[in-house]
């Protein structure tokens, strides 16, 4: 088992795109087994970086299938915008299973980098500070971070004087790999006269020239003033107001901006409001930023957050307060406008129809959405059939109903009028039906699967009776009566009928039971002066002993006609 070549040079592919290099193993000669060739990058000789300059697309081990003689192993090189140093990808090759290794076990794929080098300039062509400031800053940027260390030489001019009203970092200014900016730094020696005599304002010139592995941006000249006193700087947002489309989550940038370079860091606070929600619609970098001393901005990064929700159009506000170290300047407030990008969600009947009795009191039609909207959507209904609203059935809502924004749906309430409770004058009208038929949204689009709905109010069918009722045979009678129905309801109402008579019945029969001994009790409790039965030894035995004897021919004569 050997690599076919020990190496190979690509191109690197342009910023976001990807080129695919093969590294072919191979066997000496067929084999009638599967053959596993573990493979890694070898860390020590391996300069680019795993995931940002290349992957590996086929994963280890390789299997080389029975009956074939070679397969490759996939490299994915990625593509970038940093000037940096070509860089290699070693190959090397585990302990194959089902072979021995061969003469070539180590594949260098060589990445050759194209992209140009950054400009490099200063990021202010002036600033001024006080002669008291002691040590300012001089700051130097690149237009995008390299992977190779950059050399700036610089050369000093002016009116001030070296080592007796200034010391500076020796040139030239070194920047690292992966930084955008770096600063040379400058001691300001204060004034040596004493007061009220000053000095005039002296200048330092810094020129840059010929950079290393950079080209030569402007400005390259960069001048400090030293003044006896100067004005702080004044700071506003840049831009005054932007757009941004919600879907993709996309991160813009508002710049807290100096007019002219400062010596001291300024603090910028402000404060968030607008229509948007934070952390549901947006995530912003906190209040407050800094502006670093020579620096001329600090960025404020707005990332929106794509909801998927239908809604209007939402604004973040930002209003710039009082800095510290600078003044507040034009403009102080900024707007983002998040466009949404969401369609408007589909409503619709959740059911075609339903049915019911006069008795069902309430019909319920329910109107959805198919997702929730950020905004209140206005649905319109017309009503139809052969029902009669007000005398059968009232609405609420009577034409139009509205699903408040967050909600996903609401309820259309057909109340019935039941006729038979108002004395029974409508009992075998036929079904009767009502129509709600959808019109056009607002904020919303009406679906087409359910846009109508048909509520039935069903006729009440009086039951028939093929035969009289009869009394059960057995030593418990019951009542018998059947009955032909159409609905269930109909039967229910049957129902109800038989057992509010078989309730009636046995309620009677107590009623007999306990009606018995009642007068034969109230007989001999008006006292009487002649009662011949209150002289007798037997009479309360006897008295006593008849009331349980009817009482008890009651009971059994009840329970056998099936009343009991």
């Amino acid at each position: 088992m050997t690599f076919v070549t020990s190496g190979q040079d690509i191109t690197e592919p342009a910023d976001g795109s990807s080129v695919t290099v093969y590294v072919t193993a191979q066997l000496s000669a067929v084999s009638g087994r599967n053959v596993s060739v573990p493979f890694s990058a070898d860390p020590a000789n391996t300069t680019a970086a795993v995931g940002s300059d290349y992957v590996f697309d086929t994963a280890s081990p390789l299997v080389i299938p029975a009956g074939a003689f070679n397969n490759r192993i996939e490299v994915r090189v990625i593509g970038d915008v940093t000037d940096e140093e070509d860089e290699l990808v070693q190959v090397v090759m585990g302990t194959p299973v089902n072979a021995t290794p061969g003469l070539i076990t180590e594949h260098t794929v060589g990445i050759i980098d194209d992209d140009l080098p950054p400009f490099v300039s200063f990021t202010w062509d002036r600033q001024e500070v006080a002669e008291d400031v002691g040590n300012v800053g001089i700051q130097v940027q690149l237009s995008a971070a390299s992977g190779k260390i950059i050399t700036v030489p610089y050369g000093l001019a002016g009116s001030a004087t070296q080592g007796q009203d200034y010391s500076i970092q020796a040139s030239p200014l070194v920047i690292t790999p992966g930084l955008t900016t770096a600063e040379i730094l400058v001691d300001i020696f204060p004034n040596p006269y004493p007061d009220p005599l000053e000095e005039p304002d002296k200048t330092i010139t810094v020129t840059m020239s010929t950079p290393s592995n950079a080209f030569l941006g402007t400005p390259s000249v960069h001048t400090v003033v030293i003044k006896p006193e100067i004005e702080p700087p004044t700071v506003f947002f840049v831009p005054i107001d932007q757009e941004v489309p919600e879907a993709g989550g996309e991160t813009v940038t508002v710049l807290a901006q100096l007019s002219r370079a400062y010596y001291q860091d300024i603090t910028v606070p402000f404060i968030i409001e607008g229509t948007a929600q934070l952390g549901v619609d947006y995530q912003i970098t906190p209040s407050p930023v800094v502006i670093r001393a020579g620096s001329s901005s600090a960025p404020i990064e707005i990332t929106v957050v794509n909801d998927m929700i239908d809604e209007i159009n939402e604004v973040i506000q930002l209003t710039m307060i009082e800095p510290s170290n600078a003044a507040l300047g034009h403009p102080y407030v900024h707007e983002t406008l998040i466009q949404d990008d969401d369609e408007a969600p589909l409503v619709y009947f959740t059911t075609p129809g339903q049915s019911g009795n006069e008795d069902v009191s309430i019909m319920p039609v329910t109107v959805r959405l198919s997702n929730i909207a950020g905004v209140d959507v206005m649905v319109p209904f017309t009503v139809a059939g052969s029902a009669t609203q007000g005398s059968d059935y009232t609405l609420s809502p009577a034409t139009m109903i509205t699903i408040p924004a967050g909600y996903l749906d609401r309820t259309i309430n057909i109340n019935v009028v039941n006729d038979d409770a108002q004395g029974g004058a409508y009992i075998g009208e036929p079904n009767e039906t009502i129509i709600l038929t959808m019109g056009t949204p607002i904020n919303a689009v009406r679906g087409t699967t359910y846009d109508n709905h048909v509520a039935t109010i069903s006729a009440w069918v009086c039951p028939t009776a093929p035969y009289p009722p009869y009394f059960d045979v057995g030593d418990s009678k019951r009542l018998v009566w059947q009955l032909n129905y159409s609905s269930p309801s109909t039967l229910n109402l049957a129902q109800v009928t038989v057992r509010q008579n078989n309730d009636m019945r046995t309620i009677s029969a107590w009623l007999a039971i306990g009606g018995l001994p009642t007068v034969i009790g109230a007989i001999y409790g008006m006292n009487f002066k002649h009662m011949p039965e209150l002289e007798s030894r037997v009479g309360y035995p006897a008295v006593m002993l008849l009331m349980a004897g009817t009482c008890f021919y009651l009971y059994r004569r009840f329970k056998r006609i099936g009343w009991l």
